[in-house]
């Protein structure tokens, strides 16, 4: 086999997004629903990086989800009432 030398890296991006989650998980570990959505709410408002991007439109309801997966589990098959017609 051709086993490279390890070289050391400058910078660790996998060591770093460990450390980076590791430090979130600790933070977040004991704070309710309601706690960790105002927490990334706030963050999300201060952070400079997604002041860029435009307000999202309100997420779909919880029918309209629900409905979307029932569908897509259906595939091309159509609704259970056109399969009952087709037989």
């Amino acid at each position: 086999m051709n086993e490279q030398p390890t070289q050391e890296k400058a910078f660790d991006c996998v060591k770093w997004t460990r450390e980076v989650r590791d430090r979130i998980n600790e933070k977040i570990a004991d704070m309710s629903y309601a706690e960790l959505s105002q927490w990334l709410e706030e963050g999300v408002r201060k952070n400079p990086f997604f002041s860029r991007i435009p307000v999202a439109r309100k997420p779909p309801s919880r029918a309209l989800r629900r409905e979307h997966r029932r569908t897509a589990a259906l595939g091309d098959i159509g609704s259970p009432k056109e399969i009952e017609n087709e037989e």
